[in-house]
């Protein structure tokens, strides 16, 4: 969201505070349809970030992630790739995922944020 927001309103600022994003956000979502509002930004972000734009240095609030590799992120982005496929049962996943320590914490985490969903064992993508 900050590389749209930014790209938009804020090409020539520096420093920009993720309250002035906010307010933006705040004004132009689309509040009878937040899901495809937001999923159509960040396919828009992930377009400019494609097309070079990268201009989220410029946000006050902006810290690089850390490696993906050896974290629970990269097992949650397994588990994300393996349930887009369709649903899977806990076996499955665990026949296709990296299963080590990490995999109980991923598979809670995503649960716990409603990104994915547990029914009659098996494993979905939340609607």
């Amino acid at each position: 969201m900050r590389t749209v927001y930014i790209h938009h309103f804020f090409a020539d600022s520096f420093a920009v505070d993720d309250k002035e994003i906010i307010e933006l956000l705040e004004n132009t979502i689309d509040r009878e349809n937040p899901r495809a509002f937001y999923q159509s930004l960040m396919d828009y972000g992930s377009w400019l970030k494609g097309q070079g734009v990268r201009n989220v240095v410029q946000s006050r609030h902006y810290k690089k992630q850390s490696p993906l590799k050896g974290s629970v992120r990269e097992v949650r982005g397994q588990i994300i790739r393996e349930l887009s496929r369709g649903p899977k049962t806990k076996r499955t996943l665990i026949q296709t995922v990296s299963h080590d320590e990490r995999f109980t914490a991923a598979l809670n985490g995503l649960i716990k944020e409603g990104l994915i969903t547990l029914q009659d064992a098996v494993y979905r993508l939340t609607d």
